[in-house]
């Protein structure tokens, strides 16, 4: 499956469009997502003829560097420092968590 290359704010709508074929771009999509490979922006909302908003929002996506800045986005820590550090935060939010039922919360 070829997954189009988005260089800005697209909407979710366009990418059905672009890609053509809704059950893998559901799948597709939130896997980017998970990865944080996209972001939601924003949220739009259809409107009926009197301008009124209806149903339920379209995720406006774009790319966390265009978002929030290539600076913000770069990380000098490994994986497994980063892992550490969620670790930590984790243990001090549930200090009376062992470090296995910490671990099976990540995963």
């Amino acid at each position: 499956m070829i997954i189009p290359e988005i260089h800005n704010s697209t909407e979710l709508i366009e990418l059905i469009e672009r890609i053509g074929f809704l059950p893998l771009l559901d799948s597709s999509i939130r896997g980017f997502c998970m990865a944080t490979r996209f972001v939601t922006e924003d949220f739009i909302y259809p409107r009926d003829k009197h301008g009124n908003r209806y149903g339920w929002g379209w995720s406006l996506l774009t790319t966390p560097e265009r978002l929030y800045g290539r600076d913000a986005c770069r990380c000098d820590r490994t994986p497994e420092e980063s892992f550490e550090r969620i670790m930590n935060q984790l243990h001090s939010i549930c200090p009376n968590a062992t470090k296995d039922q910490l671990t099976k919360i990540l995963k």
